[in-house]
């Protein structure tokens, strides 16, 4: 088939004759068509006077460019920024998404979403209608993609971006539990846009949609749909990392739909609330791990019937599930903590810049974590005819009291997290030692509510420092204090009276 396609770059026109070897009004060609770049580059698959004459043209390389010379050099379209799919005759749109391999957390040398994907952008004159299929414009350009994810590799050249990935992603192939929780970001987002109020929306509202910011300038505030990078993964996932997806935790997609996925969550557990932990192994039919130091995780896992914090239907919400031990008085047992950080080198903290673009990699892994998670905290409190108050793990015997779901208040991330990040960063890059010679990290009595203090399987469970050698690792923790205040006691608060979360200092509240 031969055509010719006119390409519009700036002020002018020019006209490129090419044989367009795929059929571009049948969705499987244009696949077909994607996946031959697979392995490749644009270097070894586009003439080279094409690529000169097109940098001619166009000499800055924004960030929507490699998009851009997808579309005119490789397909030979140039669909412009229109409300219909790329491909209007196929509905297929093409879209681009980086991909990186993982070096770190539970997806440790697997492929990434480097970034979300960018979808339309947001009309903030526009009345959206609140069911996503009934809006045209979106789910007429988005119901089916050509999803195209590279690796930028060590060339910073857009041609040099190596293709690992090329496939058709259809909406409506989206499992059900996936598909309800879109709807409803979809609902919470076009409710903001259509009130006018669509700068009040963070990544925090909605589990797989969002609203973003389309350009990381303080000027340009433009807003535009977007699919997660955790939702993207699962699409990486299946397609390219051949990990299927483990079987849904609540599996009534109905329930989640009627009494939303956190409700829906809780009923599956509900049946054990106000039963001792050794009722419940019996019940569930196990053996009951007496002395595991993990038991109440254990046994939260036994009654889900999976690993909750390894189940996709969990991770791709961005929850983590946490346990919260009181003792017979409901104050909190232990605090929290969070996974070791490295002290130099690519991916450490010292490397990192708290005020940094939350795409840039020198965003603070702590922040990103306490700002996106929700965490599921499941409640156990000791029995007080058992075991001896104080006491951590023995004798004790506790019974499930309540499942929270949390997340931390912007404010206290940015008022106590950002000074023990601040001051351990300081620590690190000038070499500050306590009178034990160990790095001078915040701890507890900083601000009662973050501190930094060993995380490691032993005193030899070491990493190297900038200026001190080999220091024991370390994290970020939680106080206790702070979590059974803004936890359980303002769980049930907030639906009383709307108050913001308090916090502890030096003995009282405030």
């Amino acid at each position: 088939m031969v055509c010719c396609v006119v390409v519009k770059c700036h002020t002018s026109v020019y006209y490129m004759r090419m044989k367009r070897p795929y059929d571009h009004t049948n969705p499987e060609s244009i696949e077909e068509y994607g996946k031959l770049l697979v392995g490749k580059t644009l270097r070894q698959t586009v003439p080279e006077n094409d690529l000169k004459e097109y940098y001619d043209r166009n000499p800055s390389r924004h960030k929507g460019g490699f998009g851009e010379m997808v579309e005119k050099l490789y397909f030979g379209i140039s669909p412009g920024n229109s409300e219909g799919p790329d491909f209007l005759e196929a509905g297929v749109e093409l879209k681009t998404n980086p991909l990186i391999i993982n070096t770190q957390s539970s997806r440790i040398g697997i492929y990434s979403a480097k970034e979300r994907l960018s979808l339309n952008l947001i009309k903030l004159n526009q009345q959206y209608a609140v069911n996503l299929k009934d809006e045209t414009k979106f789910y007429g350009k988005n119901g089916l993609i050509m999803l195209m994810a590279f690796m930028e590799g060590d060339s910073k050249k857009f041609e040099d971006r190596i293709f690992k990935f090329a496939r058709l992603i259809r909406f409506d192939d989206f499992r059900e539990d996936y598909k309800q929780a879109i709807y409803n970001d979809w609902k919470i987002i076009v409710d903001k846009v259509n009130s006018g109020k669509v700068f009040e929306l963070s990544g925090k509202h909605t589990v797989y949609l969002e609203a973003c910011r389309k350009d990381s300038s303080e000027v340009a505030r433009y807003k535009a749909f977007a699919y997660k990078p955790r939702f993207m993964n699962t699409i990486y996932d299946l397609y390219l990392n051949n990990i299927e997806p483990t079987p849904p935790i609540v599996k009534n997609s109905e329930a989640i739909k009627e009494k939303g996925f956190e409700e829906a969550f809780k009923e599956i557990f509900t049946p054990y609330f106000n039963l001792d932990e050794d009722v419940i192994c019996a019940k569930l039919n196990r053996e009951f791990p007496s002395k595991n130091k993990s038991r109440l995780s254990i046994i939260a896992n036994s009654i889900a019937g999976v690993d909750i914090n390894k189940n996709s239907q969990i991770e791709s919400r961005n929850i983590q599930y946490k346990t919260l031990r009181l003792d017979w008085d409901g104050n909190p047992v232990e605090d929290w903590s969070f996974p070791h950080f490295t002290y130099k080198g690519q991916g450490s903290i010292t490397e990192e810049d708290w005020d940094a673009d939350e795409e840039d990699l020198a965003y603070p892994e702590i922040k990103r974590l306490l700002n996106e998670k929700q965490f599921a905290v499941f409640v156990w409190k000791q029995r007080r005819d058992l075991g001896t108050k104080g006491r951590t793990m023995g004798g004790e015997r506790y019974y499930l009291q309540d499942i929270v779901f949390w997340r931390m208040p912007e404010y206290d991330i940015e008022t106590f997290v950002r000074p023990v990040w601040q001051k351990t960063v300081s620590a690190l890059r000038n070499g500050e030692l306590n009178s034990n010679g160990l790095l001078d990290f915040p701890k507890k009595r900083f601000n009662h509510v973050c501190h930094i203090r060993p995380h490691g399987r032993n005193k030899e469970d070491v990493l190297p420092t900038l200026r001190n050698g080999d220091q024991p690792k370390n994290c970020f923790w939680l106080d206790r204090k702070y979590l059974i205040q803004n936890i359980t006691l303002f769980n049930r608060s907030e639906k009383l009276s709307g108050a913001r979360p308090m916090v502890w200092k030096k003995g009282n509240i405030r």
